[in-house]
């Protein structure tokens, strides 16, 4: 990630079999420092969320397709949600309790008349 005078900084370093280890790129993603990196299942895409409260997604290419590898790195267990998204789902399940309450005390009341009604 990036040095200290620029948070929010990803490098890109290169990775050859018979060379040092070289930094090719550096791109000024976030404001504020990177949170957290995940690559994607298929190793496609690059995502980061920096305290800044920006999703940056990068398409990652390899320049060499002779040389690929797959990834050994496993999948996210996190999954990134939008607030709207989650204010809808918190909002669905409100009312979903409310008519089980409904229902509830209706199926309560008509036990108690059907009890009435055997008398």
């Amino acid at each position: 990630m990036g040095e200290v005078d620029r948070p929010g900084a990803i490098q890109v370093w290169s990775r050859p079999e018979d060379k040092p280890i070289d930094k090719i790129n550096e791109v000024q993603a976030h404001s504020k420092a990177v949170e957290r990196l995940r690559l994607s299942e298929d190793c496609q895409n690059l995502f980061s969320i920096g305290l800044d409260g920006i999703l940056c997604i990068f398409e990652c290419r390899d320049r060499d397709k002779s040389k690929r590898v797959e990834s050994s790195l496993q999948p996210s267990q996190e999954i990134l949600t939008e607030q709207s998204e989650m204010e809808k789902y918190k909002t669905e399940k409100e009312n979903l309790k409310q008519d089980y309450a409904s229902l509830t005390d209706s199926n309560d009341h008509n036990v108690e008349k059907g009890i009435e009604l055997k008398r």
